[in-house]
């Protein structure tokens, strides 16, 4: 059950990956095609940036650092043998201070409509490494469940 888990979580990474250094359109030096000339708030080849669905990273930001900042806290709530599953795959608590300052800055550019969006680059930063670091928790863990078993 892990390994479909950690290929869906391969493919969400490596879509994210694309996306940040624009699908190689700079390493690659490959024109821009029209559509994303027009629609693309940063003149890139990423889907994240195109006009419209910008408004909705944002939430997806706030909602996904929301989530992974307090996943240990309402995961003793759920019923025993799903949260036994739960608990090898979720973030542990220290892991809040990576996704703390995300959260905080997305409410900020949602709610508060705040203008610094210099820091989004930061917070990608952050969350990037904050989901290296769960990673490399989780493995362990798994491995010893699965001993256990």
């Amino acid at each position: 059950l892990y390994l479909p888990i950690f290929f869906f979580f391969f493919l969400f990474l490596f879509f994210i990956a694309g996306e940040e250094i624009s699908w190689g359109q700079r390493i690659l030096h490959t024109t821009l095609p029209a559509y994303f000339q027009t629609n693309n708030m940063q003149q890139e080849t990423t889907i994240h940036n195109l006009n419209g669905l910008q408004q909705y990273q944002y939430v997806f930001y706030l909602i996904f650092s929301g989530f992974l900042m307090t996943s240990w806290i309402w995961i003793k709530k759920l019923p025993k043998k799903i949260s036994r599953f739960l608990k090898s795959i979720t973030p542990p608590w220290y892991t809040t201070s990576f996704f703390m300052p995300i959260f905080v800055f997305y409410i900020s550019v949602n709610i508060f409509s705040s203008t610094h969006k210099e820091w989004q680059e930061f917070c990608e930063l952050l969350l990037a490494a904050g989901l290296l670091l769960i990673m490399l928790q989780i493995k362990p863990r798994i491995n010893n469940n699965k001993n256990k078993s």
